[in-house]
């Protein structure tokens, strides 16, 4: 049993993965798949929302640069938002805020794909 949920809201061209609970390595194999299937379901937005994620550890933040990399080959916007100060410092040490487009929170997340 993991400690982690997802839930998962699909619009026409954006899909929505709230996450709850802790991205660690016990969770990894899920989160891959779920992000696999996110690019998988046609979408051309992809919003990560992590206001409920505790930590995320090194083996998720491995997934999420691999995530990255073939949303971008596949032409596919995505986003991370509502990093809690622990994983927004994470971020910054592993060089992740220069590389994903990051908001505070969901709502700038959802006016920023609008443009």
């Amino acid at each position: 049993m993991f400690d982690t949920e997802i839930k998962i809201h699909s619009e026409i061209e954006t899909v929505h993965l709230s996450f709850k609970g802790n991205i660690s390595m016990h969770f990894t194999e899920i989160f891959e798949t779920k992000l696999e299937d996110a690019l998988a379901g046609g979408h051309k937005k992809i919003l990560l929302d992590f206001q409920e994620v505790e930590i995320i550890a090194s083996n998720g933040l491995r997934v999420l640069l691999v995530f990255a990399k073939k949303a971008k080959k596949g032409n596919i916007r995505f986003a991370v938002c509502s990093l809690n100060d622990r994983n927004r410092q994470i971020f910054d040490l592993a060089g992740f805020t220069e590389i994903f487009e990051i908001h505070p929170c969901h709502e700038t997340a959802i006016l920023a794909f609008g443009k």
